[in-house]
């Protein structure tokens, strides 16, 4: 039996004596010597100008919208057959002509494949302003070809292959956008592919999008064709559990129970194996505000109806292996069938809004 899943809180903000505990038995990581700065640095477009004219920061806030949208289009693409068919069903020359046209469309979005465009990763540097963007990854010397590139800190990620785990998933994963930008910009020679799920990459529009951002099938056997040919990888190992552990929290449920998001820590044997068969670096990452951008209806108002719950509850500190006592979980009929549906496709499949 597979272990089962044990899920944790994890915090923004710890107090002194926790993080002066940590330090002591814990060896620094974010230093120069490993690419990483001690503090978090503004991330700044290079292919705009900054600050950002009305025209682009409209198509900011435009995007910010229409590619989210995507998780939604492809679906209703497909499920929009349903009511043409039924309009020509008296009719058998419209019936071939509008039913057919429209099945061969969706088709030939669907199943046409993707090449990747290179020069797409930077249109998501609009999105820096309008997320507050940070980050502590610092510019190394393979990548003197870019005009922001200034350090001279040369480390094992760009001379070896590199697995980047991050966690969380988010309900729709923002920081992989920010990330393919990020990468492009200041690391370039560490770009590689991203894992999707073979679900949202059947989905019309949406995997044109991932395509051009060079994402793959998260198989084993496609990631580990990927990782032997000597290609980088990003990856949420967090998946569908994590989805469905994200909730968007609102002022009064900081106040009540401080900042913090859930992380599903099952032990990933599977990546772990592909690293040591692969050779590659296995680089553990965390996202801190990647479940503040949406709701979902699986978890909508958790947070704040267990907000005045039991005061063991408030410090978030302990752990739930089957995550039947967890806080996030769906409880409503409409998040576990959401939550069942995904298990059995091996995607997520949930209603979300928000920005």
């Amino acid at each position: 039996m597979p272990p089962r899943p044990q899920i944790n809180h994890v915090h923004e903000e710890d107090d002194d004596d926790t993080h002066g505990n940590n330090s002591k038995s814990l060896p620094v990581a974010a230093t120069v010597e490993y690419g990483r700065s001690p503090t978090l640095i503004k991330a700044v477009p290079s292919s705009f100008p900054t600050p950002l004219p009305w025209y682009y920061n409209a198509l900011s806030k435009v995007s910010c919208l229409v590619v989210p949208g995507l998780f939604y289009a492809g679906p209703l693409l497909w499920a929009s057959m349903g009511p043409v068919l039924f309009l020509c069903r008296t009719n058998a020359k419209h019936l071939l002509q509008y039913g057919g046209g429209w099945m061969l469309f969706n088709a030939f979005l669907t199943f046409v494949p993707i090449r990747k465009w290179p020069y797409f990763r930077q249109f998501f540097q609009l999105w820096y302003e309008r997320y507050d963007f940070h980050h502590n990854l610092l510019p190394t010397t393979n990548n003197s070809t870019r005009a922001n590139s200034t350090t001279t800190t040369t480390i094992d990620e760009d001379n070896a292959m590199t697995i980047y785990s991050t966690h969380p998933h988010g309900i729709i994963p923002i920081h992989g956008y920010l990330w393919c930008a990020l990468c492009d910009q200041i690391m370039p020679q560490r770009y590689g592919v991203g894992a999707l799920t073979d679900v949202a990459m059947r989905l019309p529009l949406l995997r044109h999008v991932m395509g051009w951002l060079s994402s793959t099938p998260a198989t084993k056997s496609n990631l580990l064709r990927h990782l032997n040919q000597g290609t980088n990888l990003w990856i949420l190992p967090g998946g569908v559990a994590e989805i469905f552990l994200s909730q968007r929290l609102t002022r009064q449920d900081m106040d009540h129970r401080g900042r913090y998001q859930h992380v599903v820590q099952t032990p990933r044997r599977g990546l772990m194996k592909m690293a040591l068969e692969t050779g590659a670096v296995l680089v553990p990452c965390y996202a801190f505000g990647a479940t503040d951008f949406f709701h979902q209806l699986a978890t909508y108002h958790q947070a704040s109806s267990s907000a005045a719950s039991s005061k063991d509850d408030a410090n978030h500190n302990h752990n739930n292996h089957d995550g039947s006592g967890n806080k996030a979980d769906p409880t409503n009929f409409v998040g576990k069938l959401q939550c069942y549906l995904s298990r059995k496709m091996q995607g997520g499949l949930t209603f979300f809004w928000g920005l």
